[in-house]
């Protein structure tokens, strides 16, 4: 769907308080008749009274969006996203509540929306574009790179009703690139298409955020931690949160699993389970002396990846049903001994240790590896290990969970360790525990230039080709 939303522009909004878009109270609710007959009478009889009933879609959505900020929104399907960005589009009117924004708004809505499918996706570029505000001589100017951009080829002088989902998609986003907006509305647009197009478009996006501003609704949790500065979370149209995306995706992943069955969140600082017994650490744990991985290594290279660890916290945030407590994780080497700085490229191991407060067969117990936005570096269970042969834990016994591991070599930056138990199978599970902060370690120097983590090389080989006699 592509959009000018200048006519709602406040031309002051973006110069006295730094905001391209403001959203105060908005609702939208619709009138539900039994039968069609009663909706057209209830226009053209005055006073006409129907049976009928309202949906609220949503319910007094409020936030901001700054100059050079990407918001997220999150929520399973019928949480009121698209109603949302509909209305911040201009193609639905709200029932209560207003906004103003500030600049061209470009939306990328439903697929295929605003294509005429009679039309060949040239005519449909310079089409959409004029509405854009584009002149003539500026959609001819532009008109080779979108066709470049899209790498939809010959088809570009085909009738749209012959594109595929992903041609679709490849020409509405490829339009979007080259109009110039001050912000972007993209719902789920990503989720079509190749791979190398996704990829072309994320790279997009990161350029934009230097000037623009952008909506980005999306299920991928990994596209909204790399690209979200905050994020809205809706559900069944009210608002259940705004802030930083680690926190509202973690709150996301809990409301989902509570919606499965009868998980407990635990806000940080809550105690581990309820048994003081079990629960309790010993104190001479608090003295036990930890080995430093890097000692080895310091000052004999530049590019040698240290990372600090911090010991488990007990009282990180997480949830569950109450059938596991989890009450010590950390990393250790060969030896046993619990790592206080680990280095990337080394083999160590993740261990945690919990107590069962119900049987659980099969056991399945897990790891993720998360950076500061909350975007998933890396993660595994015991799913694939144990097929042949499933574990099960007995209720009232302890037991200690260790995943060997090669530490990948990770950018200087803050990481932390997510932990859980459950029972089941991969696709249907109760979760019993879950702990989003049970480690937290900061990699403080490191040879990661580009990317999020590198992998160690096995070898590099450079041999000089002989030459035909």
């Amino acid at each position: 769907m592509f959009l000018d939303n200048r006519v709602k522009t406040s031309s002051d909004l973006d110069l006295l308080t730094g905001k391209v878009l403001s959203v105060r109270d908005v609702g939208k609710c619709y009138t539900l008749y039994k039968k069609s007959i009663q909706r057209l009478l209830s226009y053209l009889v005055p006073g006409y009274r129907a049976q009928c009933e309202t949906f609220t879609a949503l319910d007094q959505i409020s936030f901001d969006l700054k100059r050079g900020e990407t918001l997220g929104i999150i929520g399973r399907n019928g949480a009121g996203k698209s109603t949302l960005l509909q209305i911040l589009s201009g193609t639905l009117q709200p029932s209560t509540g207003s906004f103003s924004c500030s600049g061209r708004v470009a939306a990328l809505l439903e697929l295929g929306a605003g294509f005429n499918p009679d039309f060949t996706g040239r005519e449909n570029v310079r089409l959409n574009a004029a509405i854009y505000g584009l002149s003539e001589s500026e959609i001819e100017h532009k008109m080779p790179e979108i066709i470049e951009f899209s790498g939809i080829g010959e088809f570009i002088d085909r009738p749209v009703r012959q594109y595929s989902s992903g041609m679709f998609v490849r020409l509405a986003f490829s339009v979007i690139v080259h109009v110039d907006p001050d912000i972007l509305i993209i719902d789920e647009a990503l989720a079509v298409g190749d791979v190398l197009f996704s990829q072309k478009c994320m790279r997009f996006l990161e350029d934009f955020k230097q000037r623009g501003s952008i909506l980005f609704v999306s299920h991928d949790a990994g596209a909204v931690s790399l690209l979200c500065d905050r994020v809205l979370w809706l559900d069944g149209g009210r608002q259940m949160g705004l802030g930083e995306p680690r926190a509202m995706l973690d709150r996301y992943l809990e409301h989902l699993y509570s919606e499965q069955q009868a998980v407990v969140a635990r806000e940080s600082g809550a105690p581990v389970g309820d048994d003081p017994v079990t629960d309790a650490v010993p104190v001479f744990e608090a003295f036990e002396p930890w080995f430093d991985a890097r000692e080895a290594m310091t000052g004999s290279s530049a590019l040698y990846n240290a990372m600090e660890v911090h010991r488990f916290d007990g009282s990180a945030s997480g949830f569950g049903d109450g059938g596991a407590a989890i009450t010590d994780a950390c990393f250790i080497d060969s030896t046993g001994r619990k790592l206080s700085g680990i280095l990337g490229g080394s083999t160590l191991a993740l261990r945690f240790t919990f107590v069962a407060h119900q049987s659980m067969d099969p056991l399945i117990v897990g790891f993720l590896i998360k950076d500061r936005r909350g975007q998933v570096i890396l993660g595994d269970n015991n799913c694939v290990i144990h097929h042949d042969s499933p574990v099960h834990a007995e209720v009232g016994k302890t037991y200690t969970v260790s995943f060997g591991i090669t530490m990948p070599y990770l950018a200087v930056s803050e990481y932390i360790v997510s932990v859980s138990v459950a029972s089941g199978t991969q696709s249907e599970h109760i979760q019993h525990c879950w702990l989003h902060d049970a480690l937290v370690f900061r990699a403080e120097k490191g040879p990661v230039v580009h990317g999020i983590m590198g992998i160690p090389l096995a070898f590099c080989d450079i041999t000089q080709v002989p030459e035909a006699l």
